[in-house]
């Protein structure tokens, strides 16, 4: 994992500069870029039909979280073709989007909130001049944003022409911090890693070395200088010696100079000017992937059976998405939204997020419930929100007027859904029932319910093998196709689908949305053996396997959409391990790890920050839970890993958290070699869900959903740990499965939450 201190991930080092600004009227104010139709003779076939959509999806949504349609500068190609609010101001040049980046330093001031929005390709050149950059580059290689006009590498120069230089927009953003203004950075682009081999509508955002002609030998001199530069011991800045595994989120903000914990340096607009200020503004960015990782555009939304879908940059989708909703009062509620649609639909690749995430997010302290207006015309009822909004097939909305929005007068359930609209069908509610009468009113739309779902969509193979094992599998997913109770509906190989299936050699491989099929070495997807006699039954239970597990997710997702839960306080550490294999070991991690302390925090525990951890052979996970209410609450804590595996992680009494105690402590440990077996573990993203609800009244036992944990459905869990109402009814869903569910504002959202947190598990980088 390259060294996340020197790498704003998809590339954007920022430089340091200090200006006084002028005071002035705090304002929002954004540059959205956009970069679709690249020139065939320069990318050759990688287009992106993507960005056109973000862009027009980031103008819609700006506009409802204060920003004015006259402090938004667009620089995007193929907006005609979107839904989009308004035209572009210019195509999306090298010199625009610098000329773009200037003017923003020029207007802004202190308390401004300027979001530098860019979604497009990324690549990598080598960095001829390392003076440039204020933090150590460790490759040697230097990130650069595609705008339209991008040329190919020119060996008189080196360099990509018209390329936007990772310091060049380092200088541009650190000229409108000195002005005292707030800077979010949102990058959906990247340049690492190959594209997936995920069929479907995937496609990467990155444009390899080799499409811009830049010289393999080239980029290996680069490497070879930063090399021998290192070996001499030159060093640059506070990023060296920062370990190999450290999240970015411990390092890369104190090298902008701002805090990844505690209060912003500086906050988003107030309702007064602001003095002039000498101090730089507060930063905060959102990358598309880690640095290892492509970024992926894809026809969203996602599931729920939708009908029309666009192409979408992955973040920018969830992100719109959080924001519409109103899902968070800071970044890092944001953030936690953005990873959390990251989760239900694939396991790579992993958002990453930096910065001042404690800061006032915009539209995040909206007074009141989102509303929307409703159409009706020739009997059919429309309602201008859509997946994006919440408002997913199977959801409930309340209809009232607009004179008196909190005057539900009936009720309608989603029907169908795209982005941003949805059709709907009146239903009997609470005694209320659609009248004819109310087609002549103006009406509103208020979400009641959302929905869930908990179909698990399956690709078939793209090939099936020859001979007797192909018939096998033949026969056994026409079993599944026609089985009315499984848990899954297969699909075509090309058609979107949360999990995937690949026939090759002796065995059927499952991979996730997104993740790449990796048939040898620790990183290998899970498998059945296209050899068993029980196949069909096999696959059957595999399937169901990763079904609950998705769906978990989902509900975790949905539920920190709508109201608040039980008030459970979670603070989260991490302890290092950092021992050695004994002599003789078949793998560095092939050792037996320390028990762990399951009554205090270790001292070598230090708190776990904003981002998603990369955590190793016997690292340990400590999760301190309290009940922050005025009730007891019951907590049910289930680990979920990358293979499927559902695990339960409390102490086998129970867990209840009594309000003003003390709190108690849920430990994990990370194991990646299993010395009994003598074999490796599943490794990849993983994640802790923690089931809380209300106790009412006084019950003999804790309540659980300890009945939800599941063995791997190809694979052995890999970890240790210390030895229902209307709520009750979604976990028994999300455990079988079938259709779509709503889930109640107002039948027991309020007494049942899920906690989720998610880490990453790496195999020893020496192996």
């Amino acid at each position: 994992m390259a060294t996340f201190a020197v790498r704003l991930l998809c590339g954007f080092a920022m430089m340091l500069i200090t200006i006084t600004g002028v005071a002035a009227e705090p304002r929002r104010r954004a540059l959205l870029v956009g970069v679709s139709a690249y020139p065939k003779e320069t990318v050759g076939d990688l287009q992106l039909a993507g960005p056109k959509n973000d862009v027009a999806l980031m103008l819609d949504t700006l506009g409802r979280v204060g920003f004015r349609s006259e402090d938004v500068t667009v620089l995007a190609d193929g907006l005609e073709a979107t839904n989009a609010p308004r035209a572009a101001d210019g195509p999306p040049t090298r010199a625009a989007i610098l000329a773009a980046l200037d003017d923003l330093a020029r207007r802004a001031g202190p308390g401004d909130v300027v979001l530098v929005y860019l979604s497009g390709h990324g690549s990598q050149q080598p960095i001829l001049d390392p003076s440039q950059h204020a933090v150590e580059k460790t490759d040697g290689l230097e990130e650069i944003f595609l705008p339209i006009d991008i040329g190919p590498w020119t060996d008189a120069v080196g360099s990509v022409r018209n390329a936007l230089v990772d310091h060049e927009l380092g200088r541009a953003v650190a000229a409108i911090r000195a002005k005292g203004a707030f800077v979010w950075v949102v990058v959906d682009a990247c340049h690492s890693g190959t594209m997936t081999r995920a069929a479907g509508d995937a496609v990467a955002r990155q444009v390899p070395a080799d499409v811009l002609g830049i010289p393999p030998e080239a980029l290996a001199r680069a490497r070879s200088r930063e090399e021998e530069r290192r070996g001499r011991g030159v060093t640059r800045g506070a990023a060296s010696g920062v370990p190999s595994r450290t999240p970015a989120s411990w390092g890369l903000a104190k090298l902008l100079g701002a805090p990844s914990e505690g209060p912003a340096t500086a906050a988003p607009p107030a309702a007064k000017p602001v003095a002039a200020s000498t101090s730089p503004g507060g930063y905060v960015a959102f990358f598309a992937a880690w640095p290892d990782q492509v970024a992926l555009q894809r026809a969203m939304p996602r599931g729920y059976g939708v009908g029309e879908r666009k192409p979408h940059g992955v973040l920018t989708f969830h992100l719109a998405r959080a924001l519409r909703e109103g899902r968070g009062s800071s970044f890092r509620d944001l953030a936690h939204a953005v990873a959390a649609g990251y989760d239900q639909f694939g396991q790579a690749p992993t958002p990453m997020f930096e910065g001042d995430l404690a800061a006032p997010a915009p539209g995040g302290a909206r007074d009141g419930r989102l509303r929307w207006p409703v159409k009706v015309e020739g009997g059919k009822i429309t309602v201008a929100g859509g997946v994006v909004d919440g408002l997913a097939p199977g959801a409930v909305v309340g209809l009232s007027t607009v004179d008196a929005p909190a005057d539900i007068r009936a009720y309608a359930r989603v029907l169908g859904a795209d982005a941003a609209q949805a059709d709907l069908e009146p239903i009997e509610r609470d005694g209320r029932v659609w009248s004819p009468v109310l087609a002549n009113e103006a009406l509103v739309a208020t979400l009641t319910e959302r929905a869930a779902d908990f179909r698990l969509t399956v690709a078939r193979p793209p090939t099936l093998p020859e001979g007797a094992i192909g018939d096998a599998l033949a026969a056994a997913l026409a079993e599944i196709a026609t089985d009315g109770s499984a848990a899954a509906r297969l699909v075509e190989a090309d058609e979107p689908a949360d999990l995937r299936l690949f026939a090759e050699g002796d065995r059927v491989w499952l991979v996730a949305d997104g993740a790449s099929l990796v048939v040898s070495g620790r990183a290998r997807s899970a498998s059945l053996p296209l050899s068993a006699t029980d196949l069909a039954p096999s696959l059957k239970r595999a399937l169901a396997g990763h079904a609950k597990a998705r769906n978990l997710v989902r509900i975790a997702d949905q539920l920190a959409a709508g109201s608040a839960g039980p008030h459970l306080a979670v603070e989260a550490f991490v302890a290092r391990d950092e021992g050695i294999a004994p002599a003789g070991a078949r793998a560095p991690d092939d050792r037996a790890c320390p028990p762990l302390d399951l009554k205090q925090l270790p001292a070598a525990a230090r708190p776990i920050g904003d981002g998603v951890p990369d955590l190793g052979h016997c690292d340990a996970i400590y999760f301190r839970l309290t009940a922050g209410g005025s009730k007891p609450i019951d907590v049910t804590p289930l680990y979920v890993d990358g293979a499927g595996a559902i695990a339960y992680m409390g102490p086998p009494e129970g867990l209840r958290l009594e309000p003003g105690a003390a709190g108690r402590l849920v430990p994990l440990r990370i194991v990646t070699w299993s010395r009994a077996r003598r074999e490796p573990l599943p490794i990849g993203r993983e994640r802790l869900l923690l089931i809380a609800v209300e106790v009412e009244g006084r019950t003999a036992l804790p309540a659980d959903y300890r009945h939800l944990a599941q063995a791997a459905p190809t694979a052995s869990a890999s970890r240790g740990a210390a030895a229902p109402g209307s709520f009750r009814g979604l976990m028994e869903a999300a455990a079988f499965g079938g259709g779509t569910r709503s889930i109640g504002s107002s039948g027991g959202l309020g007494s049942g939450e899920i906690v989720s947190f998610g880490w990453r598990v790496t195999a020893p980088e020496s192996d």
